[in-house]
């Protein structure tokens, strides 16, 4: 089974691949790749679920295989 991973890491790894935020809403925060083209959903908070990991894996296409490790 996959581990909920804690927010700091995705969001150290999503900034040091060039993702910016482009808008929060409550708890929410959208991330847009630095193309610009793409974008996901990450909720701030202690640990990001295995399932919103696989969305924005998903969705993020621009980056490079392996972002997250």
């Amino acid at each position: 089974m996959v581990r909920p991973v804690p927010y700091a890491v995705i969001a150290r790894a999503l900034k040091h691949h060039g993702c910016t935020v482009r808008r929060r809403k409550g708890s929410h925060e959208i991330w847009y790749c630095a193309c610009g083209a793409h974008m996901t959903v990450i909720v701030m908070g202690e640990d990001v679920s295995p399932g919103v990991l696989r969305q924005a894996v998903a969705r993020l296409v621009c980056l490079p295989p392996g972002w997250l490790r």
